[in-house]
């Protein structure tokens, strides 16, 4: 219902400087993650739209549509981006946040699991040594 009222009101929203300011601070954020975009698809696909095109799923002519108007991107290709590659940090991708690419937390848990696990089975045997030892004694 919210959205009926302010398709309906739209023209006099626009005449008020508050709400011109909130959608012009809103067209920069719609321009500032395409641009992260570009940057993805310049470091992930050598610049190659149509590769990038192909791997997200989705029609380079939509895809170009949306960089020639400088529009929102789509909640699907945001996603598929997120999705296709996990080393991108989506708080970048999205607001511009910390850098391009994230630490993979998982790989790094995985290979300290590995130590561990040595480590304990390293402890256990160096205990069964020491026992052996002081039953020498």
């Amino acid at each position: 219902m919210q959205i009926l009222l302010f398709s309906n009101i739209n023209l006099k929203i626009c005449k008020c400087k508050f709400f011109h300011n909130f959608f012009m601070e809103f067209d920069k954020i719609d321009k500032e993650v395409l641009k992260r975009i570009i940057k993805v698809v310049n470091d992930k696909y050598d610049g190659v739209m149509a590769k990038f095109c192909q791997a997200m799923g989705i029609k380079p002519p939509s895809f170009f549509s949306t960089l020639k108007r400088e529009g929102d991107p789509s909640y699907k290709l945001l996603k598929a981006i997120i999705g296709k590659h996990k080393e991108i940090n989506p708080y970048w991708l999205m607001l511009g946040e910390g850098e391009m690419e994230q630490v993979n937390f998982s790989i790094e848990n995985q290979d300290l699991k590995e130590k561990l696990e040595t480590a304990e089975k390293e402890i256990i045997y160096l205990k069964k040594i020491n026992s052996l030892l002081e039953n020498q004694k």
